[in-house]
């Protein structure tokens, strides 16, 4: 195996500060661990690209997010999540680097 896709979560890594304190107190040592297998792979010999999905949602796919390097808060939806993965997996440019993925047309607001 050469190339690995690795989904973790906002607040992994460098995202840690932008998590309120209650993310941080719920998702907490999950989220240390995942930073855990980030840094291994990061320190592996693998063709990896990380994504750091925002709050994760049960919705029909709008193909709205977007792929950005800046860690930031926000939600995406699952299906959109697999929609990227599909479009990274040869994509060298991605290689060893890290992304957040996000839909800026979602908030935290919705009803």
């Amino acid at each position: 195996m050469r190339r690995l896709l690795l989904v973790t979560s906002v607040g992994c890594g460098d995202s840690w500060k932008y998590l309120s304190s209650k993310a941080k107190a719920l998702f907490g040592m999950s989220i240390r661990h995942k930073s855990m297998v980030e840094c291994c792979l990061k320190t592996s010999s693998l063709d990896y690209t990380i994504l750091q999905p925002g709050g994760l949602l049960n919705l029909p796919a709008t193909g709205n997010h977007q792929r950005i390097q800046l860690p930031q808060i926000g939600l995406v939806i699952r299906q959109d999540i697999t929609i990227e993965l599909s479009n990274i997996t040869e994509n060298k440019l991605t290689y060893q680097q890290t992304y957040t993925v996000i839909d800026p047309n979602l908030s935290f607001n919705m009803k």
